[in-house]
């Protein structure tokens, strides 16, 4: 008298994801940025994958590329998904290195949120999304000229300091004119 019985159970694994841009320094327009996405698994078990990170990017920003070992990412419009078949060992992590170009409605302070997923039950949910904020530079083409008016009778030159921003985005204040006479 003998009976067996197969059963499958869901890994538990606490996944969890921190997202940080490259640096201390603000990103500037015109320019790339860089971001570094890092899953953990908190455990206790193993998750088998396939694991997804989603990131909508926020108006501004535009993908350029995302690696990390094992990772695939691709962009439809906002939206990067990074997808690994591999799964990550309890206390393991997992990396992806995320580039995006600085698209001039960027400037000021820019909040940029990613999730994870896996295919394990995940005790925690709380963990699995992590925000980065990070100040964009604005991009200014700041131009001086200086005129001067003829002599007049009293012996008095007159001068004319025109400023202009040729942009793209609004120059911030406080702009400073220092002209040595």
């Amino acid at each position: 008298n003998h009976a067996s019985d197969t059963l499958l159970v869901d890994p538990l694994a606490d996944l969890a994801l921190t997202k940080t841009h490259v640096g201390t320094a603000p990103f500037v327009v015109g320019q790339t940025g860089t971001y570094l996405l890092t899953v953990t698994n908190n455990g206790p078990t193993r998750d088998e994958g396939p694991l997804l990170v989603t990131d909508t990017l926020p108006n501004g920003l535009a993908f350029v590329s995302g690696i990390g070992t094992s990772w695939a990412c691709s962009a439809t419009g906002q939206v990067v998904t990074c997808s690994s078949a591999s799964g990550i060992d309890p206390g393991g992590t997992s990396t992806i290195t995320m580039v995006v170009n600085v698209l001039p409605a960027a400037a000021g302070s820019l909040s940029n949120s990613a999730s994870v997923t896996g295919t394990g039950t995940d005790p925690n949910l709380d963990n699995n999304t992590s925000t980065d904020v990070v100040q964009v530079l604005p991009l200014v083409d700041l131009s001086l000229v200086k005129t001067a008016s003829a002599m007049n009778s009293a012996r008095q030159i007159t001068w004319t300091l025109t400023v202009t921003n040729r942009g793209p985005n609004i120059a911030p204040a406080p702009i400073i004119v220092s002209d040595n006479l």
